[in-house]
């Protein structure tokens, strides 16, 4: 009998386990657990980290801004 690493509940099979820490713990998981569920196909989806939108958008104005100054010293000159 399994028993649940992160609540403590017992399980009759390794398939009830694999189902109850899937969905009832997909935050909590392991490597190794998480990895299980996945295959057991128990595993539900975890909410990803958004991408770094503001990285995004400081790099986009630093090359803006360095391509505006190679053009200003090309065509204006010193």
């Amino acid at each position: 009998m399994p028993d649940c690493d992160y609540c403590g509940a017992s399980y009759s099979d390794q398939e009830a386990y694999l189902e109850h820490i899937g969905s009832a713990h997909p935050n909590e998981l392991g490597r190794i657990d998480r990895r299980r569920a996945d295959e057991y196909g128990s595993l539900e989806t975890v909410d990803e980290t958004p991408a770094p939108v503001m990285g995004y958008v400081f790099i986009a104005l630093v090359l803006l801004f360095s391509v505006a100054m190679v053009a200003y010293i090309v065509f204006v000159g010193f």
